[in-house]
């Protein structure tokens, strides 16, 4: 019963506000929100006060955001010292991210040294990844020594892969020999395989060997499937039976598919006649019922 009486005073209230009750409420919204169609002279004294409560904080909060708004001689001195702290504050925060817009001559002398620190930090990563915006002037001499290991362990991972950026002078002795080392292997797996860039002249006696005997295997695989690699001059001559008996075979099922690559000229009595039974089972099996 108390909500019903309570919501029926409200809309008695809201109901009797008259015409110029409303405007005055919105020329107060309007004069709160800085809008130019503010009219001062309607408002009362403790909306006056309101208002330049509400415009004071206002400015306050732009001073402190540096923003462009800002009316420095609206502040309090109280004010005007929390103003220049936010502002020290973004001045440093630009000055640690490099930015252009950083002003050193504002910064004060524990500044300054974090913004070295920072910088120099920043130095030393570029350094350890090998940056040309690497200043090696800055480094300490604890960092060179990082840097040059950084740089060594690099160049040796580039050098173990064969990559064209290895400098070689930056080997040690027993780093040359393990690349010396890996690059023979990847060598002998290329030569293994058939690949390009194989060099045969990398290979030592016992390699070759094995290498040989891998071409010769691939060799007779891919002749006894037919393929246009096959090198016939490389097969022994039990090879090249095989590869004549693999021929004959996939002659045979070629003819016997009636396909255009088939020789009859080498199939045999019984191989005719099993092709002339494969035909007439095609041609039974196109026949309608």
């Amino acid at each position: 019963m108390r909500s019903v009486c309570l919501a029926f005073t409200f809309a008695f209230l809201t109901f009797a506000q008259t015409p110029n009750d409303q405007a005055q409420r919105q020329n107060l919204n309007n004069c709160l929100k800085g809008v130019s169609s503010c009219d001062l002279g309607s408002l009362t004294p403790a909306h006056l006060a309101q208002l330049s409560e509400v415009s004071r904080k206002r400015n306050v909060d732009k001073c402190r955001e540096g923003s462009s708004g800002c009316d420095p001689s609206r502040l309090s001195p109280e004010e005007v010292r929390s103003v220049d702290l936010a502002a020290k504050a973004r001045n440093l925060e630009k000055c640690l991210l490099g930015s252009p817009a950083c002003k050193p001559l504002q910064l004060s002398r524990a500044d300054l040294e974090k913004v070295a620190a920072e910088e120099r930090r920043k130095n030393f990563e570029r350094c350890l990844s090998s940056s040309a915006l690497c200043n090696t002037l800055e480094l300490t001499a604890e960092q060179v020594a990082s840097v040059d290991t950084s740089r060594r362990r690099t160049n040796l991972e580039k050098c173990m892969t064969g990559a064209a950026a290895c400098n070689p002078l930056m080997l040690t002795s027993a780093e040359a020999q393990s690349v010396r080392a890996e690059r023979n292997r990847a060598n002998l797996t290329k030569c293994m395989a058939g690949a390009l860039p194989c060099n045969p002249l990398k290979l030592t006696p016992a390699e070759q060997e094995k290498v040989n005997a891998e071409y010769n295997r691939r060799n007779f695989s891919n002749c006894k499937a037919g393929l246009p690699t096959c090198d016939r001059l490389a097969l022994t001559s039990a090879e090249n039976n095989t590869v004549q008996a693999s021929f004959r075979q996939r002659n045979l099922e070629n003819c016997k598919n009636g396909l255009a690559n088939c020789d009859p000229s080498i199939l045999s009595g019984p191989d005719l006649a099993a092709v002339s039974a494969s035909y007439r089972d095609r041609t039974l099996g196109k026949k309608p019922h």
